[in-house]
């Protein structure tokens, strides 16, 4: 017989009055009952439950798992949060429920609460979540406010900053262009760091390009010599770096942007390497003066697709490396890299539809 099953807790039983067996039944009872508190991170296809978070290193959320060990994700890959360990934060789940449903406004308001009332490593992620908001709800005033904030926290801010550098904001119909550039100029000359300064100066860069305001190219040419400490040699950086590499290219100077990514290759982390390639295969195709130039820009794009197989930048590499197959007469082989473009599981709507023009147009060649 089970002697177990007739346990009566009263509120004045001792542990000590019952048997061993009966108090380890007695734990896992109370255990199943009162669960302590997990927290979640969803990122992808990957639901991360029963954890706790135990900090933010970096641009990685510390995490330990349910086994024990602590693991890491990147705050850049998270598409959502719940937090059950810190019972002041139902603000950051609110925000973050908005976040995931594209209510990036009513997601600010709610990451603002938050933040007031966060401390420790919470402050700056939750700070971190507040400008990834942001960025969505087009609030460039907010976000670089934030981003000011986050950037004078010499211990780990510049390098979360380098993390969060904006995607989308700020759009054509952005408000308050001219303010948030006024807002970095006046701080940027007072951050102690070369890191920070840095991560301000890509900020104010994409700020001026994507809101036409205060001379972007002469902006992209103080830039682009500028070498990228290694704390901040994020893909973001280098993305905005990029731009203004691009922009140097429009403007005819080709053999400058060349000279400075070969400088950049030598000294770069694997992760950016994607984009450099894919400018310098621009590059070498916009001065090609031969065939055997344009070569050398097929073969710098096909190496984003050979040795980055997954990247988000394969298909521009394929429209590249098959506008280059097509110049030189070898037309299966431009058909072939289109068709792959268009297949790929990471060709944008746009990227496929040109794939797809294109190769429509061949065929109809002959």
């Amino acid at each position: 017989m089970n002697t177990t099953a007739s346990i009566v807790l009263s509120p004045k039983t001792r542990f000590s009055d019952l048997p061993a067996a009966s108090v380890a039944w007695v734990c896992l009872a109370l255990s199943v009952a009162c669960p302590l508190p997990a927290d979640e991170i969803v990122h992808g296809a990957v639901s991360l439950q029963r954890i706790r978070i135990v900090d933010l290193e970096g641009g990685r959320i510390v995490y330990r798992a349910p086994a024990g060990e602590l693991r890491y994700v990147s705050i850049t890959e998270v598409d959502h949060l719940y937090v059950d360990s810190v019972s002041a934060l139902r603000d950051l789940n609110q925000a973050e429920s908005r976040l995931a449903s594209g209510d990036y406004l009513h997601a600010v308001g709610h990451y603002e609460r938050a933040l007031r009332v966060a401390s420790d490593f919470w402050e700056r992620l939750v700070r971190a979540r507040l400008i990834q908001a942001c960025d969505g709800a087009d609030r460039i005033d907010m976000l670089v406010r934030q981003f000011v904030l986050l950037v004078r926290d010499e211990t780990a801010g510049p390098m979360l900053a380098a993390q969060l550098l904006p995607v989308a904001a700020p759009s054509p119909q952005a408000r308050r262009v001219e303010q948030a550039l006024r807002a970095i100029n006046d701080v940027i000359n007072e951050v102690p760091s070369q890191s920070a300064r840095i991560v301000l100066e890509m900020l104010r860069f994409h700020i001026a390009r994507r809101g036409q305001a205060n001379n972007p190219l002469e902006l992209a040419r103080q830039l682009v010599p500028q070498p990228i400490p290694a704390t901040v040699a994020t893909r973001g950086v280098f993305r905005v770096k990029c731009q203004a590499l691009r922009m140097l290219l429009e403007a005819g100077e080709a053999g400058q942007v060349l000279r400075r990514i070969n400088e950049d290759l030598a000294d770069v982390p694997a992760t950016v390497l994607p984009e450099l390639l894919l400018v310098k295969a621009e590059a070498l195709l916009q001065s090609a003066a031969d065939d055997a130039t344009a070569t050398r820009a097929g073969w710098a794009a096909m190496r984003v697709v050979i040795h980055y197989p997954d990247d988000v930048l394969v298909p521009d590499a394929l429209l590249l490396a098959a506008g280059v197959q097509e110049r030189a007469g070898r037309v299966p082989t431009a058909l072939r890299l289109l068709d792959e473009c268009v297949n790929h599981e990471r060709a944008t709507p746009a990227a496929a539809k040109t794939a797809t023009d294109r190769a429509e147009r061949l065929r109809s060649a002959g």
